[in-house]
């Protein structure tokens, strides 16, 4: 980040014109290269069944049939972060409706507050 920042400040302050491809380009290999090594960390079947938000005994049984790769020991394994896929992030757009209307939540919420009045003056 303090890359980006600081590059954004020389622009600014030499009121560059620059390729906004080249920024682009070199923005996302950096990001790349932060993915890659994120990627490529090891982890404990403890922390690895906290990323994925799946069991340790998952995580075993995956090793064991051949679905994710051991990179440790036969007694102590660990698996890359990588090839762990995101249970948490699956439960989540499961549960997420295609589309939300914040204001008829809203609507509805006010309504039951205030017991079947929709917010706007009753006619007397």
């Amino acid at each position: 980040m303090n890359k980006w920042r600081a590059r954004r400040e020389d622009f600014a302050r030499l009121c560059a014109a620059v390729s906004g491809v080249a920024v682009c380009d070199e923005l996302l290999a950096d990001m790349m290269a932060v993915t890659a090594a994120t990627d490529d960390q090891c982890l404990s079947l403890q922390q690895a069944a906290l990323y994925s938000g799946v069991s340790k005994r998952t995580i075993q049984r995956w090793i064991q049939d051949g679905t994710i790769k051991n990179m440790g020991r036969p007694g102590k394994p660990v698996v890359r972060r990588g090839d762990l896929p995101r249970k948490r992030d699956i439960a989540v757009e499961a549960r997420t409706p295609a589309s939300y209307d914040v204001d008829a939540d809203a609507q509805a919420l006010a309504c039951q507050l205030t017991g079947g009045q929709n917010g706007s003056k009753a006619a007397a």
